[in-house]
């Protein structure tokens, strides 16, 4: 469905039922303050979804366990670090290519303009629970991926859904720092749910005595439903236990009282062959050795006897294999907060595109035009390696990407290794609070009313 505007009269026939704007984040200073958790109430849910995906043989790739490098960078070093990669043979192939694509067809009925990918997410208020030295936070959210097109004053012309997402909306569990001895660790679980079942979700109430079992109905309809790529019904199951345990703790577990928008350029690489080493197995009758008279070791140990170990070695060495790994980047801009649009209690659609129009007044909260939020995505088996331990390849993203991103990033008043949303949920409070000091990049107004240029 694609719209220039949409009047408060065009609401009905647009959607079927008025979409509800949650304005919490202007009107409820606590609305966006973190649920604190029981750490081994935490821990159980974090060990609980981690076996989820073991349970279906997958680790999940990249988008599952991985470490994120976040900062925010001036366009002219981004350019810059794009060409130092390439110069050391790193090309980066775009994700965002159909996205970007426009056919004759669209042209025809849209103008000549390229087509941009655009990302918006709902976030609910997240859960916390101290990890040892970690601070563990655990958030539901609901993503859509969208595309427009801008004429050369920068108004939008067109915008739509993108096929993903259509008519659904990615579901989603993220924890990060799930393990306190993994830096920037970030484990993600997700599902793409039709829209009737999002609607129905958010607007559950969890102080209902009857909240477990609608709950559990709309899961066991997904699970029923032939339309869903359910590959996982254990992964389902457990990130709907953890809705449920931490919902009934607070509402806004479930309630969403931010959505955030921004362009997001995509890019990845891919390293065919990297070199992991896996430990080789001792021969069997070596193990038979160790297993049966394991006291021995332990009596040798204790004599100081250097050549016999208090554990008993597993392997006689390791081997090296190559293995397929996957890199992304992305790079964001125009990254804006907003009130939620939320379905009424009566629709079936999650009213996504209401956040793009000119009538409704959902914008308020805005980064700098001229940064980007620049994030580097590695998966956690290789990001935990030692320097010297990594590929030629890996060791030049450290070097030509890494560091940079730590060393020339316009933190400034932006938090160190936090994202769109934590930069915005602070710069939230520091405006109900007036003597906190201000992050001034980030322009807040919460009674905005946008013009149709930066209605996007």
């Amino acid at each position: 469905m694609t719209i220039k505007t949409v009047s408060a009269a065009d609401k009905l026939s647009t959607y079927g039922e008025p979409w509800v704007i949650n304005r919490a984040a202007k009107e409820d200073k606590k609305a966006l303050s973190t649920i604190t958790i029981p750490t081994d109430v935490g821990i159980e849910r974090v060990n609980a979804l981690k076996a989820s995906m073991r349970s279906s043989g997958s680790g999940g790739g990249i988008t599952g366990a991985r470490r994120e490098q976040k900062t925010v960078l001036d366009q002219s070093i981004l350019i810059g670090i794009m060409d130092k990669l390439k110069d050391n043979g790193i090309v980066l192939r775009s994700r965002e290519k159909k996205a970007h694509e426009t056919t004759a067809n669209e042209r025809g009925r849209g103008g000549a303009y390229e087509w941009q990918a655009t990302s918006l997410t709902y976030y609910g208020t997240a859960a916390r629970f101290y990890n040892h030295q970690e601070n563990t936070k655990i958030r539901m959210r609901i993503r859509f991926y969208l595309r427009h097109q801008k004429d050369n004053e920068g108004d939008i012309i067109q915008i739509e859904r993108s096929k993903p997402t259509q008519q659904s909306g990615f579901l989603e569990i993220k924890i990060k720092s799930p393990r306190a001895s993994e830096d920037n660790s970030v484990d993600k679980y997700r599902i793409n749910v039709p829209d009737h079942y999002l609607a129905r979700l958010v607007n559950l109430n969890s102080r209902d005595s009857e909240f477990t079992h609608q709950l559990n109905t709309i899961r066991d309809n997904i699970t029923l439903d032939t339309h869903v790529n359910n590959s996982n019904p254990m992964k389902l199951e457990e990130m709907f236990k953890t809705i449920d345990q931490f919902a009934r703790i607070n509402p806004n577990f479930i309630k969403p009282s931010v959505a955030i928008s921004y362009d997001r350029k995509g890019f990845s690489y891919e390293e065919p062959n990297y070199p992991l080493k896996e430990a080789q197995p001792l021969p069997k009758h070596r193990a038979s050795i160790l297993n049966r008279f394991p006291s021995r070791f332990k009596a040798n140990a204790i004599r100081g006897n250097s050549k016999m170990h208090e554990t008993p070695p597993t392997n006689r060495g390791v081997n090296t294999k190559g293995v397929p790994i996957e890199y992304q980047l992305t790079v964001d801009s125009h990254v804006q907060a907003h009130y939620p649009c939320l379905p009424n209690i009566n629709s079936d659609e999650m009213p996504v595109l209401a956040h793009f129009s000119t009538g409704q007044n959902t914008a308020f909260c805005w980064y700098p035009q001229d940064v980007n939020v620049v994030e580097f995505k590695e998966p956690m088996n290789i990001a935990k390696l030692a320097y010297k331990q990594r590929s030629e390849t890996h060791k030049k993203f450290t070097d030509t990407l890494i560091k940079t991103m730590k060393s020339d990033s316009v933190w400034g008043e932006f938090d160190q290794q936090v994202g769109k949303y934590g930069n915005f949920r602070r710069r939230i409070k520091e405006a109900h609070d007036p003597l906190l000091p201000k992050n001034e990049r980030i322009k807040i107004v919460f009674n905005h009313i946008p013009s149709h240029s930066n209605a996007l």
